[in-house]
Order: C-alpha cells, then structure tokens, then sequence
C-alpha cells in the first residue's frame, strides 16, 4: 500500500464501517422481513378461516404492510446515506478475505486522486 496520510487511512477506515454496519443492516432486514412473509402468507392465512373478524383480518394485514413499508425505507435511506447516492452502482457482496482493506485502499486512492486533480 501507498504511503498515505494517518488522517487519509482514517477517513477511509470510517466509510469502510459504515458500508459494513448497512450490509448486517441489510441482511437482518431480509432475514426478519422473509421470516415475516412466510409467517403471514403461509402459517396466518391458515388461521384466518377461523376468524370470523374481517376488521381484525384487516388489521394484521395492514400492520404487517406498514412495518414492512417503514422498514423498506429506511433501509433505502440507510443504503443512499451511506454510499451517498449511488447506491445500486456501488453495491456489491464481496466475499473476498481483505474486502476491507481493498476499500480502504481504494477509497484513498480516490481521495490522491481528487487532491492531485485540484493541484493540476
């Protein structure tokens, strides 16, 4: 790795834990969420011939779209925060062993590249 600024590596380092606190964000949204569905449509549809409520029927519904909804975005928010409006672009799973490390040097080279850009 290049020599870079303490204050470079930093900064780097801190937008590396931020993509990494939105993905476990991520994954435990559609971990819960997918429980969730396959609770409402599978195991509470077949309840729901025995209630004979179709207020209370209604009820569960709607709760389950409006936390679901709420939850959805706050997610894109999260996603859109974090990688500053290029969500879709820059999202990716990387499963490589120095995935962190590669974004930290990267995002530093971008930083280089942004500061040499300004001297020219």
């Amino acid at each position: 790795m290049k020599n870079y600024t303490e204050s470079a590596y930093q900064r780097a380092q801190k937008k590396v834990e931020k993509i990494k606190v939105f993905y476990n964000h991520l994954f435990v949204y559609l971990l819960i969420n997918g429980a969730s569905i396959f609770v409402w449509l599978f195991i509470l549809r077949s309840y729901y011939e025995n209630i004979e409520n179709q207020g209370f029927k209604n009820w569960i519904d709607a709760n389950f779209l409006f936390f679901t909804g709420v939850w959805t975005i706050i997610v894109i928010f999260h996603g859109l925060k974090v990688f500053k409006g290029n969500l879709f672009k820059k999202i990716g799973f990387s499963v490589f062993k120095n995935w962190e490390e590669r974004k930290i040097k990267q995002f530093m080279e971008d930083e280089e590249h942004f500061k040499n850009s300004l001297n020219k």
